[in-house]
This record gives C-alpha cells, sequence and structure tokens, in this order.
C-alpha cells in the first residue's frame, strides 16, 4: 500500500533508509520466527522467511521506483504477501505456479506452503505477546456473491491464515 500527501520533514530527511530500515524489521521479525522446535510439523519455516524478504524488499523496490511514490511510502509486506498466499491457496496449473514465482515460494505443495505461513503468523503473535509489543492483523477475503468457492479452500483460508471469506456483488454494485 502507498500513502501519498504531505509527510513530516523529518520523515521526509530520512529518505529511503528509513523505509527500507522498516521493511528490514519486518523481515527480523520474522527471521526470529524461522527456527522450528521439535515436534512441530515438517515445514520450512526458514525458507518461506527468506522467501518473505525477498519479496518484500522486490516490492519495496518497485514501489520506491515511482516518482512521486517514493518521496513518501508506507507498506506493509507482510500484508501484501499474506494477502497473495490466501488467493494462491485457490490457484491451479500456471496462475499458481507464476504467483509462487513472484512471491519466491520455496518447492511444496500448496498445502504445505501454507501451513508453514500459519506457522509463522502463529509464532509472530506468539513473539509480540512476549517481547511487549502489540501485533494485530485481520486478514480476509472478499468474493463475488454469486460464484461458488470450494469448501476446500475456504476451510484452507479459515484454518492456516483464521481469515474470513464475506461475498460482495462487484459486478452490479
Amino acid at each position: 500500500m502507498s500513502v501519498k500527501g504531505t509527510s513530516e520533514p523529518t520523515m521526509r530527511r530520512r529518505g529511503s533508509a528509513g523505509r527500507a530500515v522498516a521493511v528490514l524489521a519486518v523481515a527480523a521479525l520474522l527471521t526470529g520466527c524461522g527456527a522450528t522446535d521439535a515436534g512441530e510439523p515438517d515445514v520450512d519455516t526458514a525458507g518461506l522467511v527468506e522467501a518473505n524478504t525477498s519479496f518484500a524488499l522486490s516490492l519495496y523496490g518497485r514501489v520506491a521506483e515511482q516518482s512521486d511514490a517514493a518521496a513518501n511510502v508506507f507498506m506493509s509486506p507482510l500484508s501484501v504477501s499474506t494477502a497473495l498466499a490466501m488467493t494462491y491457496a485457490g490457484a491451479r496449473g500456471t496462475t499458481a505456479e507464476e504467483m509462487a514465482g513472484v512471491l519466491g515460494f520455496p518447492e511444496g505443495s500448496p498445502p504445505v506452503i501454507l501451513a508453514g505461513l500459519g506457522e509463522l503468523d502463529r509464532r509472530l503473535s506468539a513473539q509480540a505477546e512476549t517481547s511487549g509489543y502489540l501485533l494485530s492483523q485481520a486478514n480476509s477475503l472478499w468474493g463475488q456473491e454469486d460464484y461458488t468457492f470450494l469448501p476446500e479452500f475456504l476451510s484452507l483460508v479459515s484454518e492456516d491464515f483464521g481469515a474470513g471469506f464475506n461475498t460482495v456483488d462487484f459486478v452490479r454494485d
């Protein structure tokens, strides 16, 4: 997400370095969540953390290339990658392959990747509780109201991401 408008002069002086620090701070939080404890599912959370960090930096680079966006950008790469991962859960074939490539997902079936992302989310939330900061995430998907979605997809999004699914009339409203 990019936000355009006026900003405090101190924010402007920081330039791209300040924004890069914010992106790297999220990457560092995720990296702290990458270690696997004994007895947990066989999920490469470290690979997912690396992929998300790479995606975040690439996304920031693309946004910063925009002439007016580089002056005042605020975005949550974790939110963007989570939203794309939820939609990736329903993708198949070439679409799924291309989404996995852009997101830098490691080799593996979507259920394993999505379970890993769900595990990272749980670890990040647990780390927030013990580290003294507040982390509040709200994930949801919105689909066309007269379109049929597979129950397996809706269940996966609910279980792995804790996300709701809502319908709206995009076509007529």
